[in-house]
């Protein structure tokens, strides 16, 4: 995500980002405009630290991008917007995996994975059964993230944008599953990102 991704929130505002990838590359236009947990990793921090973020800086727009697992550490905290009158515009990537684990287990462990798989809620109707006004956009465009970053990301499920231009390399997914080689050269698919994105990622496949 570049420069482009900063349309959700102005210039002056700030940004809360969860232990997800969509967070770490955010521009920051000003000092202390970025709230970030560094290296330690604090799963499930954002969120509730946004408002806390939002009640010193009132006057200010707060945006918390957070993946869905971590949102769901203190989504009950949605019930403290509202009844304090907190605006946080919180923006949940949801992959239904904590992404990252999901993503080296099968490469770490021959293809196994194990609780990094997610169940997830309806985040749109959840949010608006606490009378949040909540929508679902499924484009990078529709997130503000310029022409130029779109390209570099997919679209995988209806919340999630993820980013695959860092861990994706075709010829290394083929050579380790060849049926899907088998497929692209039948041209049943059109490559292996195009298997990846939709059934490879929930399959566990390895991608290095």
């Amino acid at each position: 995500m570049g420069p482009g991704a900063r349309a959700p929130c102005p210039r002056d505002g700030f940004l809360v980002e969860e232990v997800t990838q969509t967070g770490f590359a955010f521009p920051v236009c000003g000092p202390r405009r970025y709230a970030t947990c560094g290296y330690q990793d604090n799963l499930g921090f954002g969120f509730d630290t946004a408002l806390g973020v939002k009640v010193a800086h009132s006057g200010k727009a707060v945006v918390s991008i957070s993946g869905a697992g971590g949102f769901l550490f203190g989504v009950r905290e949605l019930a403290t917007a509202v009844q304090n009158h907190i605006d946080v515009v919180p923006v949940v990537f949801d992959n239904a995996a904590y992404g990252d684990v999901l993503r080296d287990q099968p490469q770490s462990y021959r293809g196994r994975t194990i609780g990094s798989k997610l169940v997830n809620p309806d985040f749109v109707a959840l949010a608006r059964s606490f009378g949040i006004r909540s929508l679902r956009v499924d484009t990078a465009h529709a997130l503000g993230i310029g022409e130029a970053d779109e390209k570099c990301s997919t679209n995988y499920g209806a919340d999630e944008v993820r980013d695959t231009c860092g861990h994706f390399i075709e010829r290394c997914y083929l050579e380790l599953n060849p049926d899907v080689a088998a497929s692209v050269a039948l041209g049943e698919t059109r490559s292996g990102e195009a298997h990846f994105v939709p059934r490879g990622h929930a399959e566990g496949r390895p991608i290095l």
